[in-house]
């Protein structure tokens, strides 16, 4: 239970002489990190603002909410990209609680036609606004409500990787005709106006959706549960926008970005899954599917077509044996020479005939041309 805290109380025991010992209480040794800007070592008493304070204290002590600006951390040390900055990390790993995707889960649940996996090009092809399930497991126990799944969009081109992942006009309008989610700058009010920004939705209790200033991206967290090892987590999302929608993602590839979180946004593991946000799921995957292997026989059929093969390199004419010996060898060389001496021989003849043939048509001419001749 959260302790609850008399504001008037704290305000008139908030004296000088005890700053330093509240800035020892509250250091980063103790995990108050988020405090220290408000309560700096080199600070006047008079310089702190109390009611500031007491806030960042009611919110620390809160577990069901992590930080709600991610950008102001980073994941696990300062020289770890945040998990919704500019340019997010796409490498997975397991991390030390062996963070997965049930990916059997995912493969046995895509019989419905609202979404289909596929284990060739490892993606998701679902249609808008359908809900997908995804499962998550680890090889370690977690505790209760200390750790958070987020999910993200990311574009795969690297000339897009640093650019939002946001909805289409068309679809925006829809929830926020007035443009009142993003009307003031590095603000978000989609909350107001049903989430219009957000293109990746949870519909999971306790899903905390937020908003990253900086690199303007829009992401969900989901608390997780205690769970034991190789226990599983579902998640249920769903996509308010197409992957070939004008002026949104313009059929540019996505893909989710999950990161299981502590509650100061440190990355203890992160899976990448791509997915197509389409009309006719089926349809799209066997396609990619058989694009991908028309490619495939194609770069075999060059490399192929370049390689020499040193087993069609026989020499079935010859009738030399690898242990020949020098007689062997003389009298192979002898009969060759026999054989096409008789060819060359066949060729004269078929030449000569020609020959012949060719003077018979000259004087068959002569003698039509005389009598033609005479006759005129």
């Amino acid at each position: 239970m959260t302790e609850s805290f008399d504001e008037n109380t704290i305000l008139n025991d908030l004296r000088a002489e005890d700053l330093n010992l509240l800035n020892s209480l509250l250091s980063p040794e103790n995990g108050f990190e988020q405090l220290q800007p408000a309560v700096g070592q080199n600070r006047e008493a008079d310089d702190v603002d109390p009611h500031e304070l007491l806030r960042e204290i009611q919110d620390l002590q809160d577990p069901l909410h992590p930080p709600q600006n991610p950008s102001s951390t980073m994941s696990a040390s300062s020289s770890k990209p945040s998990p919704t900055g500019a340019h997010p990390s796409v490498q997975e790993f397991a991390g030390e609680f062996g963070f997965q995707i049930c990916l059997d889960s995912l493969t046995k649940s895509s019989a419905s036609n609202s979404w289909i996996y596929s284990e060739t090009l490892k993606q998701v092809f679902i249609k808008m606004n359908h809900v997908l399930n995804v499962q998550f497991k680890t090889s370690e126990p977690l505790n209760h409500n200390q750790y958070f799944i987020r999910a993200v969009l990311v574009y795969q081109n690297n000339d897009f990787v640093n650019h939002p992942v946001n909805r289409c006009s068309i679809h925006w309008f829809e929830d926020d005709p007035h443009q009142q989610a993003h009307k003031l700058c590095n603000t978000c009010n989609c909350e107001a106006v049903n989430w219009a920004g957000h293109v990746l939705r949870c519909q999971t209790n306790g899903a905390i959706y937020q908003y990253d200033s900086q690199s303007e991206r829009h992401s969900v967290s989901s608390p997780v549960a205690s769970i034991d090892t190789n226990d599983v987590v579902s998640l249920h999302y769903y996509f308010a926008c197409k992957t070939s929608c004008p002026r949104g993602m313009q059929r540019r590839s996505v893909q989710m970005i999950f990161t299981l979180e502590d509650q100061m946004s440190r990355v203890f593991g992160r899976r990448v899954l791509p997915v197509k946000i389409c009309s006719c799921p089926k349809r799209d995957r066997d396609r990619l599917e058989k694009d991908l292997k028309i490619k495939a026989e194609d770069e075999a059929d060059l490399s192929k077509r370049f390689k020499p093969d040193f087993d069609e390199m026989n020499f079935t004419n010859c009738d030399v044996t690898p242990h020949a010996t020098r007689d062997n060898l003389e009298a192979a060389i002898a009969e060759k020479f026999k054989t096409q001496e008789k060819e060359l021989n066949a060729a004269m003849g078929l030449i000569m005939n020609c020959l012949q043939r060719h003077n018979q048509m000259e004087d068959l001419v002569k003698m039509i041309r005389q009598k033609w001749m005479a006759h005129q």
